[in-house]
């Protein structure tokens, strides 16, 4: 059986793989994140054919299935099909590595943020695209966590970590994480990432999402990526929960909105969910990129 995809790329699907794992298997790599039909990263169109269902899942509702939307990790080809979905070639991602990694900077922001710095060894790197992520291991313990800066720049690698009630990693990282501690990198990972199209952008980031958003910026101030026109909006509930100062470091062309969906301020003027801020502001969406991270 065979995938067409966006009409002009074809490849055959070979041992009832998914669809993703025919694509990736032949050089495209469609956007993803979790893999394992829990998130909405994969969303394609089927245009034509019919597909099974490798497991069932609670993301996609009727209306998407009216609409003819399928998640590519979980879904296998009944016949030869046609979809539409965003892709990049693999060309374009870094080789996975696992690497050694140790603490070097511990700062609390406030009771529920941090940033961790970890460095590699000496005459080690980790190559990845800014607004990709990795999985950091302590012990027996892995978790994911978006790159927050630029490596080039710092030589080291920056991570926001939220404190999760009862969740192990960050109880290991607020409660028991000390200055040379050697923890492991497995990585990169991911497609969210600055296409190489993209002009007119908005970034959309709830709490610890604002991580790759920065580094995406960071990377586009560093290397003098042009752009018309980027617009930042940053939820959390209370204001309180800003932990980074991103004015200074986003001035220049750049529109920055702070929205909070739990206000105890009166007349805050961006007040509910990112995306709905975004709608009010951004009329018209037509040509523009949407980068979005987070709840």
């Amino acid at each position: 059986m065979n995938i067409t995809l966006n009409n002009k790329i074809c490849v055959e699907n070979k041992n009832n793989e998914s669809i993703f794992d025919s694509l990736r298997n032949n050089g495209f790599v469609l956007n993803h994140s979790c893999l394992s039909a829990r998130c909405r990263s994969c969303l394609s169109t089927l245009n034509r054919g019919s597909i099974s269902k490798i497991k069932s899942d609670n993301i996609l509702d009727d209306n998407d299935s009216k609409n003819n939307l399928i998640l590519a990790c979980n879904s296998v080809p009944n016949t030869d099909i046609e979809i539409t979905c965003d892709y990049t070639l693999e060309e374009n991602l870094h080789k996975e590595q696992i690497l050694p990694a140790k603490i070097m900077l511990i700062e609390k922001y406030c009771e529920n943020y941090l940033r961790v710095d970890l460095r590699l060894p000496p005459g080690r790197s980790l190559s990845y695209n800014p607004g990709q992520y990795v999985n950091i291991n302590v012990g027996s313990i892995e978790r994911s966590y978006s790159i927050a800066n630029v490596y080039s720049k710092d030589n080291f690698l920056s991570f926001f970590i939220k404190n999760y009630q009862d969740g192990e990693m960050s109880k290991y990282f607020f409660n028991s994480a000390k200055i040379d501690d050697l923890v492991r990198i497995k990585g990169p990972f991911g497609t969210f990432f600055l296409k190489d199209n993209s002009k007119k952008i908005i970034f959309l980031a709830t709490g610890t999402g604002i991580a790759p958003v920065k580094s995406i910026i960071e990377n586009m101030k560093l290397n003098k990526i042009n752009f018309d026109e980027i617009n930042l909006f940053w939820g959390m509930r209370h204001c309180k929960d800003f932990f980074l100062d991103l004015n200074e470091e986003l001035k220049s062309k750049i529109n920055y909105y702070k929205v909070l969906s739990q206000p105890k301020e009166k007349n805050y003027p961006y007040t509910g969910y990112v995306q709905n801020i975004a709608l009010k502001i951004i009329k018209d969406f037509s040509g523009y990129d949407v980068y979005a991270c987070g709840s």
